[in-house]
Order: structure tokens, then sequence, then C-alpha cells
């Protein structure tokens, strides 16, 4: 009787076990698809400011521009 409770108590463990590791695999992939979000969120803002700065020097070295603005 005691290793039947026993046996269920682990077969329950076993259970709950598997059911963390599924949900801390579907929230790892949720974190990882946020990262690889923000990633390429950076990348277009580092883009766009590569673009503006770049504009801005070749205003100034056409003469266009006195101070710069940003």
């Amino acid at each position: 009787m005691e290793s039947d409770r026993l046996s269920e108590s682990e077969k329950m463990i076993g259970m709950v076990e598997s059911e963390l590791l599924e949900e801390i695999k579907h929230k790892y992939k949720e974190i990882e698809e946020s990262i690889e979000k923000t990633a390429a969120g950076l990348d277009k803002v580092n883009k766009d400011l590569q673009d503006k700065v770049k504009a801005i020097y070749k205003e100034a070295e056409e003469g266009k521009l006195m101070y710069p603005k940003i």
C-alpha cells in the first residue's frame, strides 16, 4: 500500500516536471522571439541614425549647413 502511494507520488511528480519543462520551453521560445524582434528593431534604428548622420555630414560638406541640426 505504501509502495502504491510512493509510485503514485512519483508519477505525479513526473507529470508536474514534464508540464513545467514544457512551459519553460514555451517561455524560452517567446523570450528568444522577443530578443530577435528587438535586435531587428535596433538594427533598423541604427541604420536610420547612420543615414541621418551621413546626410548631416554631406550637407555640411556642401556648405548648406552652418550648424548641424539633429
